[in-house]
């Protein structure tokens, strides 16, 4: 009997710090999210888990951090208009906004058009800037910095001036080797040169 009456006494302090546990949770709802605007040729590539890594590091405990490079949005972006679906249903989800230029400092016009949407609507947006040194293997970078947007930067990230913003065609160069086919290699990227090669956009 003693022994049944010990059980349920711990099963009801479980139950119990289960209970508060589960309130404290309610009462403190869900964190602020943070929204990693990046080039679609990061995405899969152990750059691209370095970074996370670093973001999780540098924000927890105050923002979860969303990738666009899961399933769920890579579906909506094909059945759903493309970047209209980032623009119309995730991003009106999203807090504040770190975003990820080439290594140059130029900014994708995809990325820049991310940022400058929180922008606008006065949400925070953090840069990472590229890396000074690099280690022998150039895909795993030693140092990153990130900080809050310049007043110069804020400026032109929202007028798209072309000495930070890249156009849509040379965005689309430091992308792929093979337009919607191959990609460019991110650590690469910011060699691209233009005009846009024969052969970039393939025959239908």
């Amino acid at each position: 009997m003693r022994a049944k009456k010990f059980c349920f006494a711990i099963a009801l302090t479980l139950f119990l710090g289960l209970l508060q546990f589960s309130c404290s949770l309610m009462e403190s709802g869900p964190r602020p999210r943070l929204y990693f605007a990046h080039a679609v040729n990061l995405y899969g590539t152990p750059l691209e888990t370095h970074i996370q890594i670093l973001l999780r590091h540098r924000f927890q405990g105050e923002y979860d951090i969303e990738n666009p490079n899961q399933p769920n949005h890579q579906k909506g972006y094909t059945e759903q208009g493309g970047m209209d679906y980032f623009f119309n249903e995730v991003l009106p989800q999203m807090d504040a906004c770190v975003a990820m230029p080439f290594f140059d400092g130029m900014w994708g016009k995809g990325v820049a058009g991310e940022a400058k949407w929180f922008l606008e609507r006065g949400k925070p947006v953090w840069v990472l800037d590229p890396p000074e040194i690099l280690t022998k293997n150039p895909a795993v970078p030693v140092f990153f910095s990130l900080r809050k947007l310049r007043p110069e930067e804020i400026q032109k990230i929202t007028t798209d001036d072309p000495t930070l913003v890249l156009s849509r065609e040379e965005t689309r160069l430091r992308t792929w080797l093979i337009y919607n086919k191959v990609f460019r290699s991110f650590t690469e990227a910011h060699k691209a040169k233009m005009p846009i090669p024969e052969g970039f956009y393939p025959q239908k």
